[in-house]
């Protein structure tokens, strides 16, 4: 840049004012460049980045029972439940009462949805 300036200083006489805005554009040229090469260098890293994501993040296959074991459990509005009706408990040998049902007819919905109905 010094260069320029004594080149420019030696061919034509110039005023102080226009020294100052030959440095700004100078200088902008070189503002304008390092901006376009961390444009590119962070477009390359992100486009890099989200490849290697892309590769890693894959997801396994959702695997399903076999579709011959549907079976129609019921509706838990379809169940009627009045003052006269016990709330009963789904037991575990090993925890005891797991989840209290509202009656019977819910108790052996869950059952059925959950495939361990008799």
């Amino acid at each position: 840049m010094y260069v320029l300036q004594e080149v420019l200083k030696n061919s034509v006489p110039i005023q102080p004012r226009t020294e100052i805005y030959i440095i700004f554009i100078s200088s902008m040229v070189t503002i304008k460049n390092a901006l376009c090469l961390l444009l590119i260098f962070f477009l390359t890293h992100y486009t890099e980045s989200a490849s290697i994501d892309a590769e890693n993040n894959t997801k396994p296959d959702k695997v399903e029972g076999p579709p011959s074991v549907k079976v129609n459990c019921g509706r838990e509005s379809d169940c009627k439940i009045d003052e006269n009706t016990i709330p009963l408990c789904r037991y575990d040998e090993d925890e005891g009462c797991i989840r209290k049902y509202a009656s019977k007819c819910h108790l052996d919905i869950a059952a059925c949805k959950a495939g361990t109905s008799k």
